[in-house]
Order: C-alpha cells, then sequence, then structure tokens
C-alpha cells in the first residue's frame, strides 16, 4: 500500500495524481480530535443527529463548522468519535479533485498503529510520539507531554505505522474511493433540501414571532382580567395556581352561607308572611306564621 501522510499545513508527504494506486491518506492527528460518548439506546439515524450536540460542550468551535464521523461499539450504546474542521474536510477534497487522485482509505495517521486492547500502542517521530488507545482513540503529542501522561511502561506497546489490510474504517465510504463521485450525486438534491431547509427556517422564525406576541397579549390580558376581579391581590407570581386559590376560598364561602341561619328563613318566608315563632326540638327547627 502506498502511504501518504497529510501535514496540519495542507501538504502531502509524496505527490499524488490519478496514477497513485491503492493509496492510503493518513492525516495529522493534530487536526483531528477524538472522542467516546454514550447515548441513551435510540436508532443508528437519531444517534448521528444527536452527537454533535451531546459533544458540543467538550468542542472548541461551533458545531456547525465542523464534520463528525462517528462508529458504534460493538452491542453498546457508546459511539467513537472522529471530529474534524470542514475547511480541512474541503481543502482535502479538492486536492483530491485537482489531482485526479482516486484514495482507497483516508484516517488518521494513528490509525496505522495497531489496536491492542487495554494498551497504547506508540510511535515515536521526530519530537513527537503518534499513539493510539483504542480502535477510533488517539492522537499525538510532544514526547515530553505523552511520557507525563502515559509513565506506566507496562501499558506501552511500541509499534511501527503500517496500514493493516483487515481495517474497514475510512473517512470515505468503503463503496466510494473518491470525494467527489461520492458528493456529485447528491449536489442538486442537496442544494434543493438546502434551500427548503432555508425556507422552512425562516418560516418558522415568523410564526414564532407571531405565536410569542400572541401568547404575550394573551398573558397580558390575563392578568389585567385577574386583576380586575381580586384588586386586593399585589403581585401576580403564577396566575392559575393563584386563581384555583382564590376559587378555593369562593366555594369554602359559598357553604358558609348557605349553611347560614337567615339564608335558611329566606327559603321559607316571603313578604306577605311574617314569621311568629321559632321552636328548635330534637335538633330540629320550626318556624311558625302569624296567622
Amino acid at each position: 500500500m502506498n502511504i501518504v501522510y497529510y501535514s496540519k499545513s495542507g501538504e502531502f508527504s509524496t505527490p499524488i495524481s490519478q496514477d497513485s494506486l491503492n493509496t492510503i491518506i493518513a492525516i495529522d492527528s493534530g487536526l483531528i480530535s477524538t472522542h467516546e460518548i454514550t447515548l441513551p439506546k435510540m436508532s443508528k439515524a437519531k444517534a448521528l443527529k444527536a452527537i454533535p450536540f451531546a459533544l458540543e460542550s467538550r468542542l472548541l468551535d461551533d458545531i456547525h463548522t465542523l464534520s463528525f464521523f462517528p462508529k458504534q461499539q460493538a452491542k453498546s450504546t457508546t459511539w467513537g468519535v472522529l471530529v474534524i474542521s470542514k475547511t480541512v474536510v474541503n481543502k482535502l477534497k479538492q486536492q483530491l479533485d485537482s489531482n485526479n487522485c482516486k484514495a482507497d482509505f483516508i484516517i488518521p495517521d494513528f490509525m496505522l498503529l495497531p489496536y491492542s486492547a487495554n494498551k497504547i500502542t506508540y510511535h515515536e517521530s521526530s519530537d513527537t510520539i503518534i499513539f493510539r488507545k483504542s480502535r477510533l482513540q488517539g492522537g499525538s503529542l510532544p514526547i515530553d507531554i505523552f511520557k507525563s501522561l502515559y509513565n506506566d511502561e507496562s501499558q506501552l506497546i511500541t509499534a511501527p505505522l503500517n496500514f493493516d489490510k483487515s481495517n474497514k474504517f475510512s473517512l470515505i465510504s468503503a463503496n466510494n474511493s473518491h470525494w467527489k463521485e461520492y458528493f456529485q450525486p447528491w449536489r442538486t438534491p442537496s442544494a434543493i433540501a438546502a434551500a427548503l431547509l432555508l425556507f422552512l427556517t425562516i418560516q418558522l422564525a415568523i410564526n414564532n414571532n407571531q405565536l410569542e406576541n400572541q401568547l404575550t397579549q394573551l398573558t397580558q390580558s390575563n392578568q389585567d382580567k385577574f386583576k380586575a376581579l381580586f384588586p386586593e391581590v399585589k403581585r401576580i407570581v403564577n396566575i392559575r395556581v393563584q386563581t384555583e386559590q382564590k376559587f378555593s376560598k369562593a366555594k369554602a364561602l359559598k357553604a358558609n352561607y348557605n349553611n347560614d341561619l337567615l339564608s335558611k328563613l329566606s327559603t321559607h318566608s316571603s313578604a306577605k308572611i311574617q314569621a311568629s315563632k321559632l321552636i328548635f326540638k330534637s335538633e330540629q327547627l320550626t318556624i311558625e306564621a302569624i296567622k
């Protein structure tokens, strides 16, 4: 396999062309950040949408300027994720296009190291160490920083950089050997989808603004009506709860009024009838009228 390294400055270690066969592009780990994240159980489609937002607090750049390459661990809800700037991805794509080069795999350079469970494999090059901690976790560090972080010799394995032919992971689809072939069929549908999404976003913003104004007006109207009904209330905190409290008090007062003696008398009298005697005997009240 022909391994071509892609540096932080965006340069290839050896020239590439359409004659470059069996080419592996190894991207400098300094251009990539690696992460692991555990999500609740959900479909793959939902997980792919959720991952950028779940990682947002860990990233220095806006998630909309980044490309995410996740891979789910077997029989687990944990995902390994590679994150790269879209600027880097687009520049690399343009360079491959302009040189008509069809790369078989595009991977981080740390994936040229073998994976060893519960171990850290590493390769020292000049003043930098490239290391790999798991299938999709690794990076590069200055030698002194690496040794200060990983000083347990029993966990470290030195290894050369070499492409493992059993590797199935690539930053491009295994069914599409060239970035152009991968993106071209989707260019027109993507443009239409982007225009539709922009229109829907604008329409949604307008609708949300209208609903917000209506909600504000309704809230103010409800508060005005509440103050008119209950002027003794000086402060409205939760209009629903306070209204329920007022209704509860009103119901209690109504029950008291219903049991009032005068109220009972009024139900048994009229303008033409006058009471002459009240008799309370054996828990029974009797009213005798003047004959």
